[in-house]
């Protein structure tokens, strides 16, 4: 078993080996599933005869045991050291996501994700140097990045153990018995001390983070001479050119630190990784070192926040996306300024674009971009405002609180942007952004994780967010956010968990009353209830009113615009229907469901062309949205285009979780039954496929509701089996029921004097 290849597909140990990820100099990296604990983890094969004898393998596992008790959110855990035959082998954490040097391929990183990953690396080289470990191998390749923008450091196989109370080394390196004597690493990314075969400690690494910190801010190494005695003498001796040369756009300040990182000898740098994080954190409140403008630009009518770049350890991402969403709605609440939503700003987070590229996309006159940083019970949020168009700072500051006075903060830092770019609040308005209320810190902090969680979208997800609402409501009961959240958590639950909506209906109703209780100008207390009335009550006329008022309370809120169109759609108001969803659209530009339901809007009021447009603007942004090609399925039945119909629908099947066989099999049974009968076959088979489905699944979807069969009755010319349908849809509580004034499938049904009874009782003018 020596051919590193020949391992693909077989067993090690108790680990299935199931692809060959990368090899170096320290041996062959797989992926492999660990059999015990169902797992995946990453298996590092050492070269052939590394390990040569009995003392070199104890040694070995020694100092493996050492690394294996590094256990840091920064850092790839080792789980274990074993051997199998002639194999000796390292099991680590498997981190799905890319390395560093794979995200520097094509530019340098804007300066706030520069801090950001610094920031993460320099905390977990924190972390292994306090127990002793030096990794004395870091470069961009041994760095990796997580989906969520987690920084992991990799391969501490170089790593040597040093005691701090005598300035050095104590053991020799991990991987002595490889070694024969030659320098160890990669040349490139040495320091003068690894070059010169000096001893080294923590502040080898330092000078790795600068070399790290250099390529991300300026896209080039500093040394990058091919000749390596060349290369050599550079490092020993020669300065790195600023990266403020090649990269105008980082600040005197990263300059600084890099170049302090990279000084030649030891002393001369920073001491410990914690010094280093700690300036780097001080660089992302940059209010002292950015001038004031002494010139005003035109008037600022938009503006977006990109999430908020979170300092502290990975685990405080949901505070910093909930501290981004609270800030949204603090500036949304006045009229005069046009606040792009959530839902379009996290589609940037860690993103590389230029701020310009971005407010162009976005369609703002201003971005406001920050950090924040949490610990223990102390928050500082950082704020910076941009000028798109010229990219200039027009105002920073920073803002520091404890934590149970985190809603003055938040509200400090929206009215300070207002005042800023000179927008007029009315009195109310001020006067709510300069209300004085407070809230438990663990109250709060359980509201954000409940936020992140409902924004996730996910059955399990939303589960997740009512119980640390729940959690919330518990703590503080006064806080009436949290009662807003929860509406909304089970208004939407029936959608993702597939519960009848009449089981969560009332407990949404119960939680908004609470919120409006508490305080009657919150905005989106007044929209849960607005769809509530609508959706559970039928009560349109009361639903529209609730809608008027938490716009008029907060005019940027996207899903009152949303939900008020839909509303407006259900009783056939079609054009008003219209402006309230494109008013939804320009507040968040880049939604897949807002688009989605612009599409089925135009759809309802037969605007089939436009519709087609908005559904694949929405495929566009989202590619695996499967309630996207479930409505362009069916504007193309509409306009009778029955194969780009019944594509869509196997798409849509698939991406909603589907069997990828059974939607095969059920593409294929449309297009013979339309072939061979036309339309009418399509119909008919497809009723056939849906009362399939109703037997076998234990979870219904929209495809196979009441109304969903009432509707392919209809077209079958049955109306008799549509109205027992359409009546189990009114028992059901069931939302789409309420198309059936509009639809026009339902065209020849709506004379029928059970059909008009129908629609008064769910409060429907026939």
């Amino acid at each position: 078993m020596t051919d590193s290849q020949s391992l693909v597909g077989q067993i090690v140990s108790h680990y299935r080996i199931l692809e060959r990820l990368g090899a170096g100099g320290m041996g062959v990296v797989y992926r492999a599933q660990d059999e015990h604990l169902d797992r995946e983890v990453a298996i590092k094969v050492l070269p052939h005869g590394a390990l040569s004898s009995d003392s070199s393998r104890k040694r070995f596992r020694k100092e493996a045991f050492t690394l294996s008790r590094l256990s840091h959110p920064n850092i790839a855990t080792i789980y274990d050291f074993d051997s199998q035959q002639d194999l000796d082998f390292l099991v680590m954490e498997y981190i799905p996501g890319i390395t560093l040097s794979e995200k520097l391929a094509t530019q340098p990183l804007p300066e706030r994700e520069v801090i950001a990953l610094g920031t993460q690396l320099g905390e977990g080289l924190f972390a292994a140097h306090e127990q002793g470990v030096v990794h004395r191998d870091l470069k961009p390749s041994n760095l990796r990045l997580t989906d969520d923008g987690r920084m992991k450091i990799l391969d501490f196989g170089l790593a040597k153990l040093f005691d701090p109370t005598r300035g050095g080394l104590k053991a020799e390196t991990l991987t002595q018995s490889v070694d024969d004597g030659h320098l160890m690493g990669t040349l490139q990314y040495m320091a003068p001390e690894q070059v010169n075969g000096e001893h080294i400690d923590t502040r080898t690494d330092i000078y790795g983070v600068g070399l790290v910190l250099y390529e991300m801010a300026t896209h080039r190494r500093p040394f990058r001479e091919k000749s390596t005695p060349w290369l050599i003498d550079s490092i020993l001796h020669q300065a790195a050119v600023a990266p403020r040369t090649l990269n105008p756009r980082v600040s005197v300040e990263m300059e600084r630190i890099i170049l302090k990182c990279l000084e030649k000898d030891q002393e001369n740098r920073y001491q410990s990784a914690k010094e280093l994080v700690v300036d780097l954190r001080r660089l992302a409140a940059p209010a002292l070192s950015i001038p004031r403008r002494t010139t005003r630009t035109k008037r600022i009518r938009s503006l977006a926040v990109l999430p908020l770049v979170n300092l502290a350890s990975p685990g405080e991402e949901y505070f910093a996306d909930g501290m981004t969403e609270a800030l949204i709605a603090d500036l949304a609440q006045t009229d005069a300024l046009r606040v792009i939503s959530r839902t379009s700003v996290m589609r940037f987070k860690g993103a590389t674009r230029s701020l310009p590229d971005i407010a162009r996309d976005l369609d703002v006159d201003c971005l406001v971009e920050g950090s924040i940083l949490r610990a223990g019970n102390q928050v500082r949020i950082t704020a910076q405002l941009i000028h798109a168009a010229s990219d200039a700072h027009l105002w920073a500051k920073s803002y520091e609180r404890d934590l149970n006075n985190i809603l003055v903060l938040q509200r400090e830092v929206a009215q300070a942007i207002a005042e800023e770019i000179r927008v007029n609040l009315t009195a109310r308005q001020r006067a709510r952004l300069a209300a004085r209320r407070s809230v438990r810190a663990e109250a709060y902090e359980a509201y954000l994780k409940g936020r992140y969680c409902w924004n996730k979208r996910t059955g399990p997800d939303i589960q997740r967010a009512i119980e640390y609402f729940q959690q919330a409501a518990v703590i503080d009961p006064d806080y009436a956010p949290t009662y807003a959240g929860l509406a909304d958590a089970y208004h939407v639950f029936w959608v993702y968990a597939g519960i009848p909506a009449r089981e969560k209906y009332p407990l949404a109703k119960e939680a908004a009353l609470r919120a409006l209780d508490l305080d009657e100008d919150l905005a989106e207390a007044h929209t849960s209830l607005a769809a509530i009335k609508a959706d559970d009550e039928w009560d349109f006329p009361g639903a529209e009113a609730e809608f008027q008022k938490a716009i008029l309370l907060n005019p940027n809120y996207p899903i009152a615009h949303q939900w008020l169109a839909q509303c407006l759609a259900y009783v056939g108001r079609f054009e008003e229907a219209i402006v309230e969803i494109q008013k939804a659209q320009k507040l968040d530009p880049l939604s897949p469901i807002i688009h989605t339901v612009s599409g089925d809007t135009h759809m309802r009021a037969s605007q089939y062309d436009l519709a087609v447009v908005q559904l694949k603007k929405a495929i566009e942004i989202e590619p695996n949205f499967s309630l996207a090609h479930a409505k362009l399925r069916d504007v193309y039945l509409d306009k009778k285009m029955f194969r780009e119909a019944i594509s869509e629908g196997r798409t849509a099947a698939i991406l909603s979780g589907e069997n990828e066989e059974s939607a095969e099999h059920d593409t294929a049974a449309l297009l013979e039954a339309y072939a061979h009968s036309g339309e009418d076959g399509y119909w008919r088979r497809r009723l056939d496929l849906v009362m399939e489905k109703r037997k076998r699944a234990n979870v219904l979807g929209y495809d196979e509701s009441p109304y969903c069969i009432a509707s392919i009755y209809t077209r079958l010319g049955e109306q008799g089996l549509a109205l027992q349908w359409l009546e189990r849809a009114v028992e059901e509580r069931e939302v789409s029921v309420m198309y059936v004034k509009t639809a026009p499938e339902f065209d020849s049904f709506r004379s029928d004097p059970r059909a008009i009874d129908l629609m008064q009782r769910i409060s429907l003018p026939g």
